[in-house]
């Protein structure tokens, strides 16, 4: 009994003694493997710091690459890393940096994956050689002016050429010839890329094929700004992202019998495309009509703007994607053909600048989920369809430069979403309808040229300082308005931020009056959702019509207005006084009316002001004297003077207005006045209003 006793408790001893040695080892490995990360992440933070010490950094970028501060080597700036502290990605620009200090960074760090080395000044050059290891995934090389006689770029390549799955080589200086000499693409090597950008670079011909087949996991290709004249794709079922815009391409880019399953961008605007639009697949339209939605039943945009495609509006158009532009193209129907199904996604619909004729088909009121509808500079005829007023979710509509007749429907003031109203350059009768009052969220109203007549509405616009969001979905390219939107990633500025560009004021003009405005830098190109804090319209234009009555005080009040055209009515009474303190105002256009009385004072001293024409009135006492009274037009008022001492002359108006309550219980409903534009586009993206023939008096 003793024994057993003491066997079970040599056993236990044993047992004990047995469990802790393997937790030893446990812990010794972890040791280990812990000491050894903090000696490779020292070894990665050593590389980064010989990195600097090799570049010249006149911007500061890498000031915080330094062991003084503390702070880790992941967290200095344009250094990612993976959970267990070794450096996987750099994001650099603006160095001036040797070759040879790259190529020892991505041979040193041996778990980078991901580098971005953009407007860089190469120095010095490398001799040829091959890295020892290589294990990027991802490289960026753009705006480097580089060449394909550069030999940094063919030894990066060289040696990672069988890892690198996403390559930038954009805003540089690469030739055909270029590219098919880089390693990645010579005949006997696989070519394993998903991402592929050459855009804006020196492209000429026909794109190699031989890229294109050897390169067979394409994902996303984008060769748009080159000078390219033919691309082939022998195959698309993994393409998701097409862009080839801005070249001078033809012909065929797709085989018949090729379905791009997963394409779901489609850019091709700016080329020499011609015949009707299912041509890019060597195939008619009649003998695919009825199932268009086969090439590429996925596809999200299509932007195929200022090409030659002749014909038919492409059917089933809302069940093939949420974005479609065929603008500024020669296309003659957009046909019988059921253009949108109760399911459809379709959202933004633009085909301005063709040759569209015929009545506007009311059936594009089924196309429920439409955002923007461009149907700007065609031939269509008739009434505007009351129907339209079903697509609640509107937010820009643009029928001007047409042939439309009648009245203005009084249906559209139920699209309270409508932001931008653009019937410019019509036959359009009747008064302006009061129901457009409704219309909360309206920021232009643009019906110059037309015959409408009446008093201007003092109700009609937006009225109130809350906040409003737009998610644009038009482009840089669009036509004859480009939108413009704060560079900031979730943008929310003060003023007319996020507004646009009329064609006849140069773009960049335009930006540096919004950074003036608005304290927002801006930009041109595919946006995000656009915050703005507006209390009134920035863009109102009814010239060129047959209005009358007094300028409805209430105009003078829109705090945030840029542009105001009233030229060539006949409009009486007074210059409202309020103008003349307008914080924004740039353009103001009153010429040809019927008005009396004397120029606001106000605008002698508005800096914002660029021109103010008020010529052909009975405009009478003297001239506000003031740092922008040399924009003043004032021909065709004899009884303005410029000195107090003339016999007759009165004193300026005074520029004070009259009190005003926003949302109070003034009698105008928190309406305030009449406005202007914001579509969208969020960018979407990459914009077009009709303001392509504004009256040569206002610019």
């Amino acid at each position: 009994m003793m024994i057993d006793v003491a066997d079970k408790r040599n056993k236990f001893d044993t047992g004990i003694t047995s469990h802790f040695t393997r937790l030893q080892g446990r812990m010794l490995r972890t040791i280990l493997v812990l000491l050894s990360l903090a000696a490779a992440k020292g070894e990665d933070r050593a590389t980064l710091l010989r990195f600097k010490n090799q570049v010249s950094d006149p911007l500061s970028t890498l000031s915080t690459w330094n062991t003084s501060s503390g702070v880790d080597s992941c967290h200095w700036h344009g250094v990612n890393c993976s959970s267990s502290g070794r450096i996987t990605g750099l994001d650099l620009q603006s160095l001036s940096l040797p070759r040879p200090a790259l190529l020892d960074a991505i041979q040193d760090l041996s778990h980078l994956e991901e580098l971005h080395i953009s407007q860089t000044n190469f120095t010095g050059s490398s001799t040829n050689r091959s890295l020892r290891s290589c294990n990027l995934e991802a490289l960026d090389l753009s705006q480097n002016k580089l060449t394909g006689d550069d030999n940094l770029l063919l030894q990066i390549l060289e040696s990672c050429g069988g890892t690198i799955r996403a390559l930038n080589l954009s805003s540089n200086e690469l030739t055909r010839d270029d590219m098919l000499s880089l390693p990645l693409f010579s005949r006997e090597r696989s070519c394993n890329l998903t991402v592929l950008d050459v855009s804006n670079n020196r492209l000429v011909g026909e794109f190699p094929p031989r890229i294109l087949s050897t390169c067979v996991e394409l994902q996303k290709v984008f060769l748009s700004s080159n000078n390219l004249s033919q691309i082939f794709f022998p195959g698309c079922k993994n393409l998701i992202s097409i862009n080839i815009s801005f070249n001078q391409i033809s012909g065929e880019l797709f085989a018949p019998e090729s379905r791009c399953t997963s394409l779901k961008v489609l850019a091709i605007a700016r080329n020499a495309f011609s015949g009707d639009f299912f041509s890019l697949f060597g195939a008619s339209q009649r003998s695919h009509n009825s199932s268009s939605s086969s090439f590429f039943p996925v596809v999200e945009r299509i932007d195929a703007a200022y090409n030659k495609f002749t014909g038919e509006v492409p059917a089933h158009i809302g069940v093939l994607t949420r974005y479609m532009d065929l603008s500024s193209n020669n296309l003659t129907t957009i046909g019988n053909q059921q253009l949108c199904s109760s399911n459809s996604s379709l959202e933004s619909l633009l085909l301005q600048n063709n040759r569209l004729d015929g009545q506007i088909p009311s059936a594009l009121a089924k196309c429920k989920n439409l955002v923007n509808l461009m149907l700007s500079f065609n031939r269509f005829e008739g009434e505007i369809p009351s129907q339209l007023s079903d697509l609640q979710d509107l937010q820009w509509l643009s029928l001007s430069n047409n042939r439309l007749s009648g009245e203005i429907p009084a249906a559209l003031g139920r699209l309270h979403r409508m932001t931008v109203l653009q019937l410019r350059d019509n036959r359009l009768q009747g008064e302006i309808p009061s129901e457009l009052e409704q219309c909360e969220n309206l920021l232009m109203i643009d019906f110059a040229g037309n015959l409408l007549s009446g008093n201007i509405p003092a109700r009609i616009g937006k009225s109130s300082s809350s906040l409003l969001t737009l998610v644009p979905r038009v482009e840089r390219n669009l036509g004859e308005l480009r939108y413009v939107t704060p560079a900031l990633a979730l943008p929310t500025c003060t003023g007319a931020s996020g507004v646009f560009g009329v064609q006849g004021i140069a773009l960049e003009d335009f930006e540096a009056l919004l950074a003036a405005r608005t304290r927002c830098d801006a930009h041109v190109g595919f946006f995000p959702p656009v915050t703005l804090d507006l209390s009134s319209p920035i863009y109102l234009d009814v010239s060129n019509n047959n209005l009358t009555g007094e300028i409805p005080l209430e105009l003078g009040r829109m705090e945030d207005l840029i542009v105001l055209g009233l030229a060539y009515n006949s409009l009486t009474g007074e210059i409202p006084a309020g103008f003349g303190t307008i914080p924004t105002l740039d353009t103001v256009d009153m010429s040809h009316n019927l008005l009396q009385g004397g120029i606001p004072g106000g605008f002698a001293s508005l800096g914002t002001l660029t021109r103010l024409n008020v010529s052909y009135n009975n405009l009478s006492g003297i001239v506000p004297q003031g740092p922008q009274t040399g924009t003043f037009i004032l021909d065709g008022n004899p009884r303005l003077c410029n000195h107090l001492e003339v016999p007759g002359c009165a004193a300026p108006v005074d520029a004070t207005p009259q009190s005003f309550s926003r949302g109070g219980d003034d009698g105008f409903g928190g309406i305030v006045g009449m406005g202007v534009a914001l579509g969208v586009v969020a960018f979407v993206p990459s914009a077009i209003l009709s303001f392509r023939y504004l009256s040569p008096l206002f610019f």
